[in-house]
């Protein structure tokens, strides 16, 4: 925790209010018996919650002026900070939590206070690294008082709001069941908790969302009809009727909230919450954009701050309605100021997640914005600047960071191991002892998580500083023959978007095209191709794959045939969107004989960005020759063997020109893989590997069982390859189910195994984007280990190996050959 700031505006403010209360004599009961310091206060937190807060400050500055001590002032402090949050000052806020936590005389005063920080925390900035560590700080006191207590409501109740703000709405829910069944029943908890978890049900579609929520505002209609409760929850409420059709009710919810806040904090961030609502469901509605738009911009006028992107963001989402372009650009380059001015060292790994997503789909969007305004270069470099921020922040940092980090790695370890045990607990759960014992191993896990990413949130490298390659550089550095595409798309619900593609090439200007495709039209034809061409078929493909692949092919490729004829690679960046296709699927031509693949007329080759390309770790020199053959791992059940995989990993050193090392069944384990040295220049795995869609960072290779005793556990995992592998390696190929990656972000492109092993220092990965027969994968191999030993270039090689499959009628189909994909260099 950072030292306490105490505002001497809020202790002047303390000091007036209180000589006032003294003089009209507001210490004292009805029958004029005196309060107690302890009934003051309770009667303050009553006020508070009732919208009394004048009243409730009253009685609070008055308890401070008296001169209170220990867990007493805590509790006036913590009671204070709860009122200036809900009145919109959470800078004072923050400032009063942190007393009322040095000034708490008890675990259980220490727990509200804690709580009333992390409530002025989310207020002020929910990405600073202090929310999740305050948060853990609340739970390990939680976890010393009694079950029933409200400290560990308030500790479910914090866990489960940042479940919501990292947008894990399905893990809330068993920490919400947890709470309501030890808070008091009909109470304000209790309506708070029906109010989040409205909101969990809402972004997850479910039914429940609306009942829900009209069970929590009964509830605080009743117990507190004017409060700041009573406000958000009317709100949740709205959004779920609005997103179930009710336009009208949704509309008189908003309203009603509306005139809470104004009330109780007039001008407030919490009533620009509200005009944003308003805003946006006038839009969604067919109402008056004019309207909507005067909304949306006095909303932006009440936040500060990173508070400030969300209402920026809806007010450039109405102004794209108007089709006011220029003005559009102008809200996005604001945006991307606001974003980027934020400093990232003191951000959380969860934190960064999140900024990284507003990169993605904020600043990621002023490059095609720039294209479409005739800016082509303008465009690249915008591009350049949202993508692989943070791959190449943690490239770069290996190089002085190595042997520094090996206790905190050791320690993140430790919780994933408890991670992985209370994971295996749950799934080994019978189907009759479902529910609370359920409930508790999902919070368990939950907590881990969080644990887990404050631990890694001191390991993250800082990406302050980052600057992309400029056109000029980009340009000088592809070098002779190499043409770069990068993709971007655009679109949002209701509106279609676009599609920009530039074209790089060495010496020349930066040429773009617009397409009238965006997202919604884009995505499923990418989506519906790559089933096409990812389904088990044997023999040639069918007129559907071509007619499929042809269109798509026109649409991306098609402006770009002149700089395809002559080029001699290809090098491929593209958003989420696109980062499915296959790009050597695309029907280049449909020629006499049959027809034409890219695959067949260039080699081609993957990045995150044109910066990462061009900035891979040095070549491997003459003495890094050696390769390191890892196949079929022996595990516990005879159904996971690989025989075809036995055999490429001996194929795979056979053909190796030079020192070749083979471990194979029980040698393949994750000790020996572990002690694999820096200076192998390949390494080959030929085994399975499972995928984790939720945190691609646990996405694994599946290695031999380790001896009793070992500290591994036969997992070799992402994580473990970005902390614990030092590499030099020229190449790496995991001839793994889905190893390319589970998950296709906005910035960093896909994550899984083979952005770990870029991480970890190797120049190129070749991984797989489906499961590809054994028999098949050991003959691909063969092919482009054959193209390896007489020296060809790591594209060349793929391209080799794919043309050989292509041309057997018995693997003809794309199924069979464009299964691989190269990330990184492949010059």
């Amino acid at each position: 925790m950072r030292a306490l700031a105490s505002p001497a505006s809020a202790q002047a403010m303390v000091a007036v209010v209180a000589f006032f209360a003294l003089a009209l004599g507001r210490g004292a009961s009805a029958e004029g018996a005196p309060l107690s310091d302890a009934e003051l206060i309770r009667e303050a937190a009553r006020e508070r919650i009732g919208g009394c807060w004048p009243e409730a400050e009253e009685k609070l500055t008055f308890v401070l002026r008296r001169g209170a001590t220990g867990g007493v002032r805590s509790r006036a402090l913590a009671e204070l900070a709860h009122l200036r949050q809900e009145q919109g000052d959470a800078v004072t806020a923050e400032g009063l939590a942190r007393e009322a936590i040095e000034a708490a005389a008890t675990p259980r005063d220490r727990a509200h206070a804690v709580n009333a920080l992390i409530l002025a925390l989310s207020r002020i900035d929910p990405y600073v690294s202090e929310f999740p560590d305050a948060i853990q700080w609340l739970s390990r006191i939680a976890e010393a008082e009694p079950a029933g207590d409200r400290t560990r409501v308030l500790a479910l109740l914090s866990q489960a709001r940042y479940a919501q703000q990292q947008h894990r709405w399905a893990a809330a829910l068993p920490l919400l069941r947890m709470a309501e069944e030890i808070a008091e029943p009909a109470s304000v908890d209790h309506g708070v908790i029906l109010s989040i978890r409205a909101s969990s049900l809402r972004a997850l579609s479910s039914p429940d969302a609306v009942v829900t929520g009209e069970r929590a505002c009964d509830i605080l209609r009743r117990v507190a009809p004017e409060g700041f409760q009573l406000a958000s929850c009317l709100n949740t409420l709205a959004i779920a009727r609005f997103e179930g059709g009710d336009h009208d009710g949704a509309l008189s919810d908003f309203k009603r909230s509306l005139a809470i806040r104004e009330r109780l904090a007039p001008g407030g961030a919490e009533s620009g919450l509200a005009f944003m609502n308003l805003a946006t469901m006038i839009r969604f509605a067919g109402g008056d954009l004019v309207e909507a738009e005067q909304m949306a911009r006095k909303a932006v006028t009440l936040y500060q701050g990173l508070e400030r992107i969300v209402p920026l963001e809806r007010l450039r989402s109405l102004v794209r309605w108007t089709g006011r372009l220029y003005l559009e650009t102008e809200l996005l380059c604001q945006l991307v100021d606001l974003i980027e001015s934020r400093p990232l060292e003191s951000l959380s790994d969860a934190a960064r997640q999140g900024i990284r997503w507003w990169e993605g789909n904020i600043v990621g969007r002023l490059g095609p914005h720039f294209a479409r305004l005739g800016f082509p270069e303008e465009a690249l470099e915008a591009t350049e600047r949202a993508r692989g921020r943070a791959f190449l922040a943690a490239r770069r940092a290996r190089a002085g960071a190595q042997g520094e980090s090996s206790a905190r790695t050791a320690q993140i370890k430790a919780t994933r191991n408890r991670y992985d045990a209370a994971q295996r607990a749950l799934l080994g759960l019978d189907a009759n002892s479902q529910g609370s014992a359920a409930d508790g191993y999902r919070a368990e896990l939950f907590r881990l998580r969080l644990e887990l990413e404050s631990l890694e949130a001191r390991a993250q490298v800082p990406r302050q500083g980052f600057r992309p390659l400029t056109v000029t550089e980009i340009r000088e550095g592809l070098g002779q023959g190499t043409l770069a595409l990068v993709v971007v798309t655009g679109g949002e619900a209701g509106l279609e978007g676009f599609t920009v593609v530039l074209a790089v090439r060495h010496g020349e200007p930066v040429r773009s095209i617009v397409l009238p495709h965006g997202s919604q039209t884009l995505w499923p034809k990418v989506n519906a191709y790559r089933r096409l061409v990812s389904r088990t078929i044997a023999g040639a493909p069918g007129p559907e794959l071509l007619r499929a692949g042809e269109e798509l092919s026109c649409l991306l490729l098609g402006p770009f045939r002149d700089l395809l004829s002559d080029a001699r690679r290809l090098v491929v960046s593209v958003d989420q969107m696109v980062a499915p296709l296959p790009f050597e699927a695309l029907v280049v031509d449909r020629g006499e004989i049959g027809p034409v693949f890219l695959a067949e007329r260039i080699p081609i080759s993957y990045t995150s960005s044109l910066t990462a390309f061009l900035e891979a770790p040095p070549k491997a020199g003459a003495t890094d020759l050696a390769l390191w053959s890892v196949g079929d791992p022996a595990t516990t059940s005879p159904v996971n063997a690989l025989p075809g995989a036995r055999v490429e990993a001996q194929t795979v050193a056979d053909f190796h020109p030079g020192p070749a090392h083979v471990l194979i069944g029980e040698r393949a384990t994750e000790e020996a893989v572990k002690s694999i040295p820096p200076t192998a220049g390949t390494l080959h795995f030929a085994c399975h590997a499972t995928v984790d869609p939720e945190h691609p960072e646990d996405s694994a290779l599946l290695l031999a069982q380790p001896a009793p005793g070992s500290p591994e556990n036969g997992r070799l995992r992402g994580w473990e390859i970005v902390n614990e592998l030092s590499l030099n390696a020229d190449l790496v190929v995991l001839s793994a189910c889905e190893s390319s990656g589970a998950v296709n972000t906005p910035t960093e492109g896909p994550l899984g195994l083979a952005y770990a092993f870029q991480v970890a220092g190797a120049r190129r990965v070749l991984a797989a984007r489906w499961k590809v027969p054994d028999e098949v994968a050991v003959r691909f191999m063969e092919a482009f280990y054959s193209a390896r030993a007489r020296g060809l270039a790591a594209d060349r090689c793929l391209q080799e190996a794919q043309v050989a499959l292509r041309s057997n009628p018995e693997t003809a189909h794309p199924y069979f050959w464009a299964g691989f994909v190269l990330h990184g260099d492949g010059r």
